[in-house]
């Protein structure tokens, strides 16, 4: 019996993607930013647990430390 026979071999990650167990939110704040103007913004998200159990998950968020914006 090796190391994957004790824990099963069973790839879960496909049958998450098809129906995850919570809904995600996100909302960024302002949604105009002026091209030429230091200002901020704020990026809020919210999660949402759809079973009736407990989720244990862990979400990373990665922001990059500048926000560039293109002309129009």
């Amino acid at each position: 019996m090796g190391l994957f026979d004790r824990f099963g071999k069973k790839n879960v990650a496909d049958d998450l993607e098809k129906q995850l167990p919570y809904a995600m939110k996100t909302e960024f704040v302002p949604y105009k930013l002026k091209a030429n103007g230091r200002s901020s913004s704020s990026l809020f998200v919210s999660v949402k647990n759809l079973t009736k159990e407990p989720v244990m998950s862990s979400i990373i968020v990665e922001v990059p430390q500048k926000l560039n914006l293109d002309e129009i």
